[in-house]
């Protein structure tokens, strides 16, 4: 939809679009549930869906970037999954991004067991402290999106401040310590995903972009429910929520470590492929 050199600044807009949408479902959900339950709280998520569908009919399409689209052909997926590997602008932030999602992401498994557990709080605290911490998400993306370009020190920084974030959440002595670092780590957490992600959608050639972008969604939006989901929640049931949280902190050090150590270059992509 955007000229490679916007990429990175849209990427950015539409994080902080969905953290917006974050930081207000809660809220409102919350508000219908007590008011008239469950079952219409779902009737209106379904309802909203009608104003995607108008968006998506209201798109020109002549205005639009031209993508050649590659032909269907076996072998498609592993040709690309060998383009990833080849291209360290690509395999660098994707490894970094299994490390966070597997391990760091797991809000939904640790912060309603934090809450209930070690800062004795009620069920309806998790919808405070989820739209602070997708009010902090929001200024995250905005930072990202004002960098302009996805950069090694950015990648570093915000999962270092990512990293440190969940750390301070394991350790927060009661509630409202936990709803001021609720805004940081959100903040954190959508600078460091979506510089990530930014990044390796820039960076893949043309060709392969489609393949390279649903491989990504199969890494962000998989690796947390299906693998990082169950691993800390039997570390938190058999160590604690706090501990949860602070594995949290073990995959972002992971995830620097990675970038640290690999043969990154930052500098911006020419769009070309392995075989050009």
């Amino acid at each position: 939809m955007v000229p490679n050199e916007h990429y990175s600044n849209a990427m950015s807009l539409n994080g902080a679009t969905m953290t917006t949408a974050r930081a207000i479902g809660p809220a409102i959900a919350g508000l219908l549930v007590t008011q008239v339950g469950f079952g219409w709280t779902f009737m209106a998520d379904g309802l909203s869906f009608i104003a995607v569908l108008t968006g998506l009919a209201l798109m020109r399409p002549h205005e639009l970037t031209p993508v050649v689209p590659a032909p269907r052909q076996p072998g498609q997926i592993r040709e690309a999954i060998r383009h990833i590997r080849s291209q360290p602008e690509l395999s660098v932030p994707m490894v970094l991004l299994i490390f966070t999602g597997v391990l760091a992401f797991n809000f939904g498994v640790n912060i309603p067991l934090l809450v209930t557990g070690p800062l004795h709080a009620g069920e309806g605290t998790f919808t405070i402290l989820f739209a602070l911490m997708s009010l902090g998400g929001l200024g995250g993306t905005l930072l990202v999106a004002r960098a302009g370009r996805t950069s090694r020190a950015l990648l570093v920084r915000s999962t270092i401040a990512f990293g440190l974030a969940m750390a301070v959440m394991a350790a927060v002595p009661n509630i409202e310590a936990a709803f001021v670092a609720a805004f940081g780590l959100g903040a954190a957490a959508n600078a460091s995903v979506i510089s990530a992600m930014s990044k390796v959608q820039s960076s893949a050639a043309h060709e392969y972009r489609g393949r390279v972008a649903a491989l990504l969604m199969v890494v962000v939006m998989g690796s947390t429910p299906s693998i990082g989901g169950p691993i800390i929640g039997a570390i938190a049931d058999r160590f604690g929520a706090r501990a949860g949280m602070a594995i949290g902190a073990v995959g972002c050090a992971l995830g620097v470590w990675w970038v640290l150590r690999s043969d990154f270059d930052p500098q911006p992509p020419t769009g070309r492929s392995v075989a050009q």
